[in-house]
């Protein structure tokens, strides 16, 4: 069983190699590599589409020509390094993107490209729940089917401290909604280092943490926002098709969970049972899910698959 997972997991990265090498262009002819700006929060690809910052301005590629977008001229540069992604349209071959800008970092746009190639770009539009006439900053992204989800921050002179709330942004007005409240995602940059939300067909998932209370993991239905577990959960909840996985310690060792928002009475299930070691970072694609597995030496890992098979393909520590 193993050794066919791997000769079908070669095969699958033979043919995205080749793929690759079939780009025999650049997307951009610009020699400022290093203005140039993707990051590791949100994919920047979609469909064999891209979206490219480049020294501020935003470029959108459509897997045959490159065309500037976003003019740093307009609202101030464009930032990759955290709010900046690309993702999934409304109908197939539609691709929805969306970052942030301007010198304080407090402006937000959302692009669409249609399958006719057609553009549209607005500018988000929120207002701040503390003093309404204050900027926010967009500090997290999730973007699927055509919806985007975005964390922005405001200062709450109460605490003096900044706060983190998720709001779903219409893509045709750019009204944004705030989904979590207004008390916070405070906990979150300290537990986890960063906000990110998972969507997934007009859904979302997101961690939510307030001082030094246990996390909270929400999600939110297309309707409303309901809290499906807390505690000591240690890394960002993951979405497909109204299915959660999440990591959370149980008596000091991390498990895996599921939360089937599909079922007739969706309840938090725990998928593993490992008295030692640490199982983290899940992901799924709605059917499947696939998890890092430490050992207890911590530094065994390997990737496990949960999908009425285990298979473990050892990773040693190439993993950080």
């Amino acid at each position: 069983m193993k050794r066919n997972f791997l000769s079908t997991a070669l095969l699958a990265a033979a043919l995205l190699a080749a793929a690759l090498s079939s780009l025999s262009a650049p997307l951009t002819n610009s020699a400022n590599l290093g203005n140039r700006g993707w990051n590791t929060r949100t994919p920047p690809t979609s469909q064999g589409m891209a979206l490219l910052a480049d020294a501020g301005d935003v470029y959108f590629y459509d897997g045959t020509n490159t065309t500037l977008i976003y003019s740093k001229a307009d609202s101030g540069a464009a930032d990759a390094s955290t709010t900046f992604g690309l993702g999934t349209g409304a109908v197939p071959g539609e691709v929805t993107g969306a970052w942030r800008a301007g010198t304080n970092f407090d402006k937000a746009w959302v692009f669409i490209r249609k399958p006719d190639g057609s553009t549209r770009l607005t500018e988000v539009q929120y207002v701040n729940p503390y003093v309404a006439d204050q900027i926010m900053n967009p500090e997290g992204l999730g973007i699927a089917d055509g919806h985007v989800f975005m964390v922005l921050q405001a200062f709450f002179a109460g605490t003096a401290t900044f706060v983190k709330m998720v709001y779903k942004i219409d893509t045709v007005t750019g009204t944004a909604t705030n989904l979590s409240g207004t008390n916070g995602l405070s906990g979150m940059n300290a537990v986890f280092g960063a906000a990110e939300i998972s969507t997934s067909g007009g859904q979302a998932a997101w961690n939510y943490g307030v001082n030094n209370e246990p996390v909270r993991v929400q999600f939110y239905d297309g309707t409303s926002v309901r809290e499906i577990d807390s505690g000591e959960i240690t890394w960002f909840p993951h979405l497909a098709n109204g299915r959660v996985v999440y990591p959370k310690k149980v008596s000091g060792v991390g498990q895996i969970f599921l939360y089937d928002s599909t079922a007739s009475n969706p309840a938090p299930v725990q998928l593993t049972f490992d008295s030692t070691g640490a199982n983290d970072r899940p992901r799924t694609d709605g059917q499947h899910i696939a998890w890092l597995s430490t050992e207890a030496d911590g530094t065994t890992r390997s990737l496990r698959l949960y999908c009425g098979l285990r298979v473990d393909i050892e990773l040693g520590g190439m993993i950080a």
